[in-house]
């Protein structure tokens, strides 16, 4: 059984045994589905079998053969399916194929020693190594294992290699004779060691940035689990009503200005934000007020009449809800299969959506632009910057960006609520009486 560390480097050795017509069987990721098969057969006699490290676990090698996977093998070139026989029968098979194949070659194999693994060059990993070494000697069965390195494999050229070279010219060694001493050993094993902490270092390092994302999923899913909970609905889109107007002031205009010294242009664009937002503002929100009120004023106004605005709004979907029950017998859909935990009023239905929604869609946009930070972040140690502390401050600006996205959307949508009934089927008059919406 010849180990190898990569694909690559199996089909290099396949190839070297076809030009000097060698039979064998190679085991690499792209014979995945015949693994199994060409690993149980690996033990008879006379077989060569080329594998990358990590290929076959879970499937013993027994020498001579596995007599199972030669039944079934049998059947499959006679064009019988396992299900087209008895168990009997292939219990009998099983039998016949130890009695005069499996078993005979089993005792040859024994008696040439059993399994020889040899390995092509030591891997990152000792585990790794010593899981191939294990495929020998299995069960109480003989086997032995033989590891072939060159100081132009990886591991010995990235860490050990110069230390060996220099060992190799001092002691006068030629190239073609094996090196059998436990300084060499100790040196790969050393080589190993440095490898297998710089990995565990990186794993931590990890560790630790997925920790920030970790922190923020909890509040984001905590969020949202209260929102499909209903708790507290009506609450929390008041508040973002407040917070959405108090930034939108304080996104245009200073607050130790007087009215006065208001630039023009600010005060435009503070009007036309709030407008946009809360549509019901138009009518009385313009520039001349803006101009005549301090910014803290102008916070308290926009929070008062926004508020009054959605208060109305919850009036007219609970007024259809009541004259649609009242003249029709039928409710908004939804509603009264919420859970009892939410209010009954119908806008809890439609706020909650809309929350479910816009977390949603916002947490999933959030996600890919966080990969896209820890990608790159990297880079920031040439200009002589901690990269994780430099994605702890980046990540931290994006979730707050995050949250007053999905607040301002929220609000936006609730805003925006439009409902249409239509009832099918009544005379056209009902019709007519019972379509209504709600605008804002």
């Amino acid at each position: 059984l010849v180990g190898t560390v990569s694909i690559e480097k199996s089909e290099f050795l396949a190839h070297m045994l076809n030009q000097i017509n060698i039979s064998h069987n190679v085991l690499n990721a792209k014979q995945h589905e015949k693994e199994a098969a060409i690993v149980a057969q690996a033990g008879r006699k006379g077989a060569v079998t080329i594998a990358t490290n990590m290929a076959g676990r879970g499937t013993d090698i027994l020498l001579g053969g596995n007599p199972e996977f030669l039944a079934f093998d049998e059947l499959a070139r006679k064009g019988v399916r396992p299900d087209e026989v008895t168990p009997d029968y292939i219990e009998g098979l099983i039998e016949r194929i130890k009695e005069k194949t499996t078993d005979p070659e089993k005792a040859e194999v024994v008696a040439a020693g059993g399994l020889h693994v040899m390995g092509t060059e030591r891997h990152e990993s000792r585990r790794i190594d010593n899981q191939l070494r294990g495929r020998a000697a299995r069960q109480g069965d003989p086997g032995s294992t033989m590891f072939y390195l060159s100081l132009e494999d990886n591991l010995m050229r990235i860490f050990q290699g110069e230390r060996v070279a220099k060992l190799m010219e001092m002691l006068n060694i030629d190239e073609d004779i094996p090196i059998n001493m436990g300084m060499v050993t100790k040196a790969i094993e050393g080589a190993q060691r440095k490898v297998e902490a710089y990995h565990f270092d990186v794993r931590k390092q990890i560790l630790k940035y997925d920790d920030v994302l970790t922190q923020q999923r909890k509040l984001i899913y905590e969020q949202r689990q209260k929102v499909l909970d209903g708790r507290g609905l009506r609450d929390s889109v008041l508040h973002m009503i407040n917070q959405e107007m108090a930034r939108i002031v304080g996104s245009h205009l200073t607050a130790n200005l007087e009215p006065e010294h208001y630039p023009a242009e600010d005060v435009a664009n503070l009007v036309h934000e709030a407008t946009s937002m809360v549509p019901q503002l138009a009518d009385w929100f313009d520039a001349d007020l803006v101009g005549k009120t301090k910014v803290a004023d102008l916070v308290v106004l926009l929070q008062d009449h926004a508020r009054t605005a959605y208060e109305t709004i919850e009036t007219q979907v609970s007024d259809l809800q009541v004259q649609l029950q009242d003249n029709h017998g039928i409710t908004i859909e939804g509603i009264e299969d919420a859970v009892t935990e939410i209010d009954r009023h119908p806008l809890r239905r439609i706020e909650r959506d809309v929350m479910l929604h816009v977390v949603d869609s916002k947490w999933i946009d959030y996600l890919h632009g966080l990969d896209a930070l820890r990608e790159g972040i990297g880079l920031r140690a040439y200009g002589q910057k901690d990269p994780l502390i430099e994605y702890q401050r980046e990540a931290f600006e994006m979730f707050q960006a995050l949250t007053y996205d999905i607040q301002r959307e929220v609000v936006m949508f609730l805003f925006r609520t439009r409902i249409e009934i239509e009832v099918e089927g009544p005379s056209p008059e009902s019709v007519s009486s019972s379509e209504q919406q709600v605008e804002a």
